[in-house]
Parts: structure tokens; C-alpha cells; sequence
């Protein structure tokens, strides 16, 4: 319940902070979406 919440404090690895974190960002603000947050996505071994 605590991701529900708030995903950034719930203790998440890196991988899955950064997958919500992208998608949070495509959903709210997906024309801000540049190449810098795919390749942060990337690295973090989003594929």
C-alpha cells in the first residue's frame, strides 16, 4: 500500500523507482518527455 501512496518512499530498488518514475512523467507530461529520460530509464535497465 505504501507504493499507492507514495512510490518514491517506499523503499523500491532502483530499477522500479525509475520505471514509475518514468511513467509518471509520460502520463502527466508526456510532451516534456526527452531523450535524457529515456536513456535515465535505459540505465537504470529499463528496456
Amino acid at each position: 500500500m505504501r507504493i499507492a501512496h507514495d512510490y518514491r518512499n517506499a523503499g523500491l530498488d532502483e530499477k522500479d523507482l525509475a520505471m514509475l518514475e518514468y511513467a509518471e512523467k509520460v502520463t502527466l507530461h508526456g510532451e516534456q518527455v526527452d531523450k535524457a529520460d529515456i536513456e535515465r530509464a535505459s540505465q537504470s535497465g529499463l528496456e
